[in-house]
This record gives C-alpha cells, sequence and structure tokens, in this order.
C-alpha cells in the first residue's frame, strides 16, 4: 500500500471512530503503529525533501489522534512517536536564533473560533499571574517549512 493509500486509510479511520478510547486494545495498538509509521514518513517528506504530499490539516488530524492515544494508552508511547521528538526529521540547512521577542504559533488554528479559543486561554493564564500587563496580537499569514523573523538595523 502506497503512503498516499494508507493516509486516505487512516483519516477515514479516524473520521469513523473519533473517540479512539472506544478501540479494543489490538486495534489501538494497530492505529497507534501504523500512525506512527506514516507520520514518519510524512515528516521526512515535509522536513528533509520539502515535498508534502498532504495538507497541514490532514496531517494534524493524524498527529492529534496519535497524541490522543498515547494519553489513553501511554503503555504504548515509543521513543520513535513523532511526539517525542523530530531530532533528525529536519533539514541541516537553517541556523538556530534567539528571538527578542518569541514567535508564538496559534497551535493549529484552522478557523474564528480557534483564535477565540486561544484568546480564552491566554487571559485566564494573565489573570493568574501577579503580572498586570496588555497585550496585542499581530496575525499574519503561516508559510510552511520555516519560521523567520528579520531584523533591519
Amino acid at each position: 500500500m502506497t503512503l498516499s493509500e494508507t493516509t486516505i486509510e487512516l483519516l477515514d479511520f479516524i473520521k469513523q471512530n473519533p473517540n479512539p478510547t472506544l478501540l479494543d486494545s489490538d486495534l489501538l495498538a494497530h492505529t497507534y503503529q501504523n500512525l506512527i509509521d506514516t507520520l514518519i514518513e510524512h515528516n521526512h517528506l515535509y522536513y528533509i525533501e520539502s515535498s508534502p504530499i498532504i495538507s497541514d490539516y490532514e496531517y494534524d488530524q493524524l498527529f492529534s489522534y496519535l497524541k490522543n492515544i498515547e494519553e489513553i494508552a501511554p503503555h504504548l508511547i515509543t521513543s520513535n512517536s513523532p511526539t517525542q521528538s523530530l531530532i533528525g526529521q529536519i533539514s541541516e540547512g537553517f541556523a538556530k536564533a534567539d528571538h527578542r521577542t518569541p514567535l508564538l504559533s496559534l497551535e493549529n488554528s484552522y478557523n474564528a473560533q480557534d483564535l477565540t479559543n486561544r484568546d480564552t486561554r491566554i487571559k485566564k493564564i494573565l489573570e493568574k499571574s501577579d503580572q498586570n500587563c496588555s497585550f496585542f496580537y499581530r496575525l499574519e499569514p503561516k508559510f510552511d517549512g520555516i519560521s523567520c523573523e528579520i531584523i533591519y538595523q
């Protein structure tokens, strides 16, 4: 079976079985390993080859389901799970740099409700802190593959 076929099969499976807690232990373990193998291949295509064959949204569905399985069955977690590390899966061609202001991700936000939920979480965190601060958002389109901050001097 090709990677594309396996991916389609997994995405269909996730749609039909949105709650992994309802899977029997054998099917859960099989699905878990299948997700790992599939995501490792997609990571290679994305991070090394710069040639992804699925959308970010589809990848996020697979990755999220993998994380859900790990939450309900931590005994299944293996060191090669994409949730554990991306070491060895990222192209060596880019240098790391410290940023004066952190570049924060919107954690897979796909619509206005996701942004509203993120805003609510941030406000709750700030309410609990001793800091009285104000903040603002700057939303910019995400371009796949790299985070970049350019400072003109």
